[in-house]
């Protein structure tokens, strides 16, 4: 038989660059499913990541960064000037904070979005973009009590 085996044949992703922003769980599973169907995901990182500070360790980053990073192309975080800007899909996780590089304001960070979005952009929020909370954080557990 001739032809690539199937772990060397692209995925149905394959040509598809995804950007993850931010350092939840949430858009980080998200980013590494569409990593595994064979999508270009960039990873941004920051250097004081909640995501990667969490226990247990292994080589100084948490075990569950490593698994969820491990199909992806990690950068540093510079600044909104240094982050990549050819992105199909945008995915930005803001469940624990603001994205360094974004408004924390989420009327700034829609305004920024309609902007700046060029296809899809999906955003991952502990309580929404519109509302009276829509400027508060949480937590992975927060989202769980939230969501019933």
């Amino acid at each position: 038989m001739s032809g690539p085996s199937p772990a060397q044949q692209p995925g149905p992703l394959a040509g598809l660059a995804v950007l993850e922003l931010g350092d939840g769980v949430a858009g980080a599973a998200a980013a590494d499913i569409l990593a595994a169907l064979g999508a270009e995901v960039t990873t941004v990182t920051a250097a004081d990541s909640l995501v990667r500070a969490l226990h247990p360790q292994a080589g100084g980053t948490s075990v569950l960064a490593a698994v969820l990073d491990a199909r992806k192309r990690a950068v540093s975080a510079t600044g909104e000037a240094g982050l990549p800007v050819a992105a199909d899909i945008v995915i930005c996780d803001r469940v624990h904070r603001s994205v360094a590089a974004l408004p924390a304001l989420a009327a700034d960070y829609l305004d920024h979005v309609r902007a700046h979005n060029r296809a899809a952009w999906v955003t991952v929020s502990a309580f929404g973009l519109g509302g009276a909370r829509a400027d508060q954080f949480g937590s992975d557990l927060t989202i769980a009590a939230a969501s019933g």
